[in-house]
């Protein structure tokens, strides 16, 4: 096992003594696992042999990858074959001693693994699975693989962002999705160790990439399903509130609600 020595012996925050075993890959399930640790929480990532494929996402000569730094920093490390039974026999005897599982592998990966939820429950009845997914674990898209720019474009959010029908798409900064949907992760994983305290039952927390880019477009969903139009950028554009290119060639940005 591997360990951060700039992370403090013990971890402090609100999340402090909670253990987190972290099966995720790439992003929206690392940085969601990130935000836990910030909160105290001793995060545990499973790797396998190799180690996790976003080890290779803009990997530099001297071996540092920006990405796998930003998304995995202040977790220990553990390396796995869960393909093979011994592996997941390891996993097994560690589950009772953890609080938190997640995952993000597409739905059923974990089941015919033996790790379902039902499968985790019978190791220890109060742990918290928690799973990201693209499109969620229900309906006819469940099985499906996706990935964040899939799932900025079929929410809508790039017509949004690209002034609205009739204009090309744009997407937002790389991993947009994948970030929303890691902070919605970790609200879910939070909210259940709430609950667990409360209640003293552990839950199944699902969170999606579909459902974390609709959630950012409440106001624009609730005008469409009120009204039956969706508004180009121009036509919800205020003059005292957009950005303006000066003659300098910078830009000025107005925020400005009141006359005050």
């Amino acid at each position: 096992m591997t360990e951060n020595p700039a992370r403090p012996t013990e971890p402090t925050g609100p999340l402090a003594g909670i253990r987190v075993l972290d099966f995720t890959r790439y992003q929206q399930g690392p940085m969601a696992t990130v935000f836990l640790s910030d909160l105290g929480c001793e995060v545990v990532k499973v790797e396998e042999p190799g180690g996790e494929p976003g080890r290779a996402n803009g990997l530099q000569p001297d071996g540092f990858s920006a990405y796998f730094e930003a998304h995995n920093r202040g977790k220990k490390s553990i390396t796995l074959d869960l393909r093979i039974e011994e592996a997941r026999e390891v996993v097994r005897r560690l589950v009772p001693t953890f609080d938190v599982v997640v995952e993000n592998f597409r739905p059923g990966v974990m089941e015919r693994w033996g790790l379902g939820y039902d499968d985790l429950k019978a190791l220890r009845e109060d742990i918290i699975l928690a799973s990201g997914s693209s499109w969620g674990r229900l309906g006819p898209w469940g099985n499906r693989p996706g990935y964040d720019h899939v799932g900025q474009a079929l929410s809508g959010v790039m017509v949004e962002q690209g002034g609205g029908p009739g204009k090309p798409p744009h997407a937002l900064i790389g991993g947009f999705a994948d970030q929303i949907g890691a902070m919605l992760l970790a609200t879910g994983i939070a909210s259940a160790i709430a609950a667990r305290e409360r209640l003293g039952i552990g839950q199944h927390v699902d969170v999606s990439l579909i459902g974390a880019m609709t959630a950012l477009q409440a106001m624009p969903i609730t005008r469409f399903l009120r009204t039956g139009k969706q508004i180009g950028f121009e036509e919800r554009r205020a003059a005292t509130y957009t950005h303006y290119e000066c003659a300098d060639g910078g830009y000025v940005a107005i925020a400005a609600n009141t006359q005050a």
